[in-house]
């Protein structure tokens, strides 16, 4: 049987020319997707963008920065401190689209590899983060199995965003707070206030630009 694979991005265009974005996860073609996604939305000319990761729960790390690396030019994306006190630095791969008005959603389920984005597209000046403060997962764990059949959850290494916050438990907190109700259709945009909340922001910048 054939394989099916599942799409981790979905995109359009939005009213106002606003390319809009959800990313389900971070899997191991979300980058390539939004890549192609970012590539039609330029080519209807978007003045602004939209990335909806609310309820993204992660995945791997060189996808988050890869993505981050579409919208963040230089500069770092991610670090990774080591149990024993090394530090790895991630910088942006030199792929950004041009720069435009940027608006990330986020929630409370927002986490792990979506929480590195946010955090450096925040720390980087380039996107505003609008929603609820995100889960807080920075680490690395791993579990090792005991010969009892019990299994041990080790943490390995800790996220921490280029200004160096560690967001472990602490969560990101957007810079607009705009609550979900429960009754919201998230991507919906007569029945999603945070989204509605976005496109007035990035329309205001779209208009700020134009004068």
């Amino acid at each position: 049987r054939a394989v099916i694979h599942q799409p981790s991005v979905y995109s359009r265009m939005l009213d106002g020319d606003i390319g809009y974005a959800r990313l389900t996860v971070f899997g191991s073609t979300t980058a390539h997707e939004l890549t192609t996604a970012l590539d039609k939305l330029e080519a209807q000319h978007a003045k602004a963008y939209i990335l909806d990761l609310r309820d993204n729960g992660g995945g791997y790390l060189n996808a988050a920065i890869e993505v981050s690396s579409k919208f963040i030019a230089s500069g770092p994306i991610v670090s990774v401190e080591s149990r024993g006190g090394s530090n790895t630095q991630y910088d942006a791969e030199d792929t950004a689209i041009p720069s435009r008005p940027l608006a990330v959603l986020v929630n409370g389920y927002t986490a792990s590899a979506s929480e590195i984005t946010s955090g450096a597209l925040q720390d980087n000046g380039v996107g505003e983060l609008i929603g609820e403060k995100t889960y807080g997962k920075g680490v690395v764990q791993s579990i090792h199995p005991l010969p009892d059949g019990s299994a041990v959850k080790i943490t390995s290494a800790r996220y921490l965003t280029p200004r160096g916050r560690d967001i472990n438990q602490i969560g990101i907190t957007p810079d607009i707070v705009a609550t979900e109700p429960k009754t919201a259709r998230l991507g919906d945009l007569a029945n999603d206030p945070q989204l509605q909340t976005a496109v007035t922001y990035l329309e205001g910048r779209i208009a700020k630009l134009g004068s």
